[in-house]
């Protein structure tokens, strides 16, 4: 991602395909991040607060903020809004968890705890909510970099940080209960207009 490499064929000759140097690059800084995680932990732990949602999902995405480039950019928030925006794998989801190798046990326990939270929802659904609420997150601050960068004044970080945690906690707590609520929806599709 530094390298700024635009050369397809040094990408694959290093890393097989774009997907695989995604997942490089992911795998490399979920590892990166474990000891800031591990602290996150122990000290939501110590004020009681790691069994909830809202502080599992700060755990989660809180450390993408510490990769910053001179001029303040965030660069892993851009990079994983990318990914979520243009990736292929549309079922991206830290898919390296189990790699022996390498191994993320804090990220792994997060994301169990985070799935014990949410036992109510289907695999799918919670696997889509937590990737959802992660891009809402990562959207958020690339906007944020876009506008200051602009020379605009957006509202400070720490506000956009802390509401865009409200958002996803709020996003990933709704309750899974669709029924007699497609009407709307069925509507709108019988209107669908043909490009």
């Amino acid at each position: 991602m530094a390298a700024g490499l635009k050369n397809t064929n040094a990408v694959n000759y290093h890393f097989g395909d774009r997907e695989s140097l995604i997942l490089a690059i992911s795998h490399f800084y979920t590892f990166e991040f474990e000891p800031l995680r591990a602290q996150m932990i122990a000290l939501a732990t110590a004020q009681s607060r790691h069994q909830d949602v809202r502080t599992l999902l700060e755990i989660l995405v809180l450390p993408y903020l510490t990769v910053v480039s001179p001029g303040g950019a965030h660069h892993y928030v851009a990079f994983v809004n990318h990914t979520f925006m243009r990736s292929s794998e549309q079922e991206l989801f830290y898919p390296f968890i189990n790699d022996t190798d390498n191994p993320v046990p804090v990220c792994k326990a997060l994301l169990a705890t985070l799935r014990e939270r949410l036992i109510s929802l289907p695999e799918g659904i919670f696997r889509a909510r937590i990737r959802a609420a992660i891009g809402l997150f990562v959207s958020a601050i690339v906007r944020w970099d876009n506008l200051h960068a602009s020379g605009a004044t957006p509202p400070p970080l720490e506000i956009t940080v802390l509401d865009s945690l409200s958002q996803m906690t709020a996003a990933v707590n709704a309750p899974y209960h669709y029924d007699g609520q497609a009407a709307l929806l069925d509507l709108a599709k019988s209107f669908a207009v043909r490009g």
